[in-house]
Parts: C-alpha cells; structure tokens; sequence
C-alpha cells in the first residue's frame, strides 16, 4: 500500500504546476458563472477508451485485466467542487482512464490557488474552473465525454447532476457545509455511494457513504436546524474522531476567519489516491478489500504512514461524541470568529 500511494503521488507532484473542497455553492447567480456549457449527450454505460486498441494502455501491461480497465471506461462519476481536490481527482482520474465525468463548481482560478490547485498556473488565471478541468481531462483522454456545471450545484440543478451517475466524489468548499450536506442526502436517497477524503494537516481522513448504510444526518447528528458553523464541527469531528491532525497546524496563523483554509499539498495528493482507491475498491476489486462503509472512517497520519480506523456505532450521537464536540467547539469557533494575533498587533 505503501510503495503505491508514494508512486502515485510522485506521478501527481510530477504534474504539479483555495481552501480545500474548493468548489460547490448554492448561489446560481454568482456573476461568475456562465451559462450551462454546450456539453455532450450524457451517455449510457458504453466504454470509452483513450485508445483505439486498449492493449496499448500501459493498465493493461500487468496492472489491469481487460474487463477490469473496461468498468473504468464505462464509469460516470460526478465531481462536486473542483478546488484542491477536485483538480487533484480529475486529473488521477483521467489516467485512470475514466471515461464519463460530471464536474460542478462556479469558480474561476485565481494565483491564491497556485499552491494547491494543480491547474492554478498562468495562463488560467480568471478562467472558469469547469472549462480548464474539462480541457485538462481531454488532453489525457480525448474521447472522455463530459458534462459541466459553471453555476456549481445549485437547488436547481442538483438533480441533474445525479441522473445517470454511478458515484460522486465529494470536493466541496469545507465552509459550504449546506450545500455538502443536500448533496449527500440527495445521493443516498437516490441509491448514489459516495466518498469523501479530507486532507487535514499532514493526515487524510477517509469515509464513504453507501446507500444502505448510514445517512450523512444520522451519523454526523445534524438536521435541518443546524448551522453552517455547527454542521463544520459535526464534520470535522465525525471524519477524524482521532484528532491526530490536531498538532499539525500553526494556530496563531489560521485564517478561517476570513474563510481560508490551508492544507499541505503532500496531503491533497494524498487524499486524491485515496479517492482513487474506493473507485477501485467499490467498482473493480469489489468487496475483496473488505472496505466499510460510515459509520467506519480512516485517518491516515502521512508523516508516519500509519493507518488509524474508528468505528462510531451510533455516529455522534454516543455521549463520548457529544462530549468531544463541547470541547472541540470552542476551539473552533475561537479561531472562526477573531483575526489572527498578526493581524491584531
């Protein structure tokens, strides 16, 4: 596992050029945003291949069967938020050979990006994120079939978005938990798995919501009544309810205030194999991992490379959970609501 997450992040720095989850918003009227691109016709299930003979696909050379690289080309994923992540997955997708993508987000590039955004680099400075993903997918795989959303996941659109998709990767903004949270829930109920990785500090926490399992409510312990800044805490808390990140941040630097979030671009990459992997794990390899969905997560601490599992039988809902959300609260929302000590000097 080990010598694979190192080769492909290598592969990602190699082809290195804002917050994490950059992306998704419920504002359909950003004057950012475009209309809906002229896209092709969303497809069925047929494959589609970057080559005219897959032989000569180097998956093929030992490292994938033939039916095995034909469920990657016959895949439709939806990506929601194309920020960090969302870059980082579309492109290990691509080389993946993927061969259907829905991607969502209502943002431009700008050179704040540059430091974690893969595609943030001259020349894409003020262009719509969706259009320089899309052209980014087809120079790897130019038969790739791709529909977009410049106006990002809206109330409207939504439901569109999950029509005809086979699993969604989650890389919104982590201060656009409402919206994160619709989509879940929409998802769930339209039997959608979807997964989620969250690079914090120098670990990435991993979950993965499959339609049986779990709703993104029942284990986060949210409803309707919950705010942007609570449903944050209960998302945070509930991805890593080890904490192991909790050392690995300059606390008197943190910008959340201004709703900027940093994160390690060792962990974005990171967090994008990882994503990766449940692609393979749920449609390639199947259950031979023995994979679990929520209410199981995984923290993996990418200084040691060790591996840390929770299981929370009833999500945050045990008294341990609640208790350890009355003291991570504070923290929080300290750092949420004051300027940095810099900054008050």
């Amino acid at each position: 596992m080990k010598k694979v997450l190192v080769l492909l992040i290598t592969t990602q720095i190699y082809l290195f050029v804002h917050s994490p989850f950059a992306g998704a918003e419920t504002d359909s009227t950003n004057p950012k945003c475009s209309e809906e691109l002229n896209n092709e016709l969303w497809p069925g299930k047929e494959q589609v291949s970057p080559w005219n003979n897959d032989q000569e696909s180097p998956l093929r050379w030992g490292r994938f069967r033939q039916d095995q690289l034909s469920v990657f080309h016959k895949l439709r994923i939806g990506i929601v938020g194309l920020g960090a992540i969302g870059n980082s997955i579309s492109q290990l997708a691509s080389m993946l050979e993927i061969g259907h993508f829905k991607i969502a987000d209502f943002d431009t590039f700008e050179v704040h990006n540059r430091s974690r955004q893969i595609f943030a680099k001259e020349g894409h400075f003020g262009q719509e994120k969706v259009q320089i993903v899309a052209n980014e997918i087809k120079r790897v795989n130019p038969n790739a079939v791709i529909k977009s959303y410049p106006k990002g996941l809206t109330n409207q659109n939504i439901d569109d978005f999950l029509g005809d998709i086979d699993i969604i990767i989650d890389g919104i903004d982590i201060f656009a938990m409402k919206i994160r949270r619709q989509l879940f829930n929409r998802a769930i109920e339209r039997g959608i798995p979807i997964v989620t990785v969250a690079p914090l500090g120098m670990t990435i926490a991993s979950a993965y919501f499959a339609p049986e399992g779990m709703s993104f409510d029942e284990y986060f312990n949210v409803n309707d009544m919950t705010n942007e800044n609570e449903l944050m805490l209960h998302f945070l808390v509930g991805m890593a309810p080890k904490l192991l990140h909790k050392n690995d941040y300059i606390k008197d630097d943190l910008r959340l205030f201004e709703k900027k979030a940093t994160t390690d671009p060792r962990a974005i990459f990171a967090a994008s194999v990882e994503l990766a992997n449940w692609i393979e794990r749920i449609f390639v390899s199947k259950n031979s991992y023995g994979f679990k969905s929520i209410p199981y997560t995984t923290q993996i601490d990418l200084k040691t490379w060790k591996k840390h599992s929770s299981y929370l039988r009833f999500g945050l809902k045990s008294p341990w959970q609640k208790l350890k959300i009355q003291i991570v609260r504070p923290q929080l929302f300290q750092v949420l609501s004051k300027k940095s000590n810099q900054e008050n000097q």
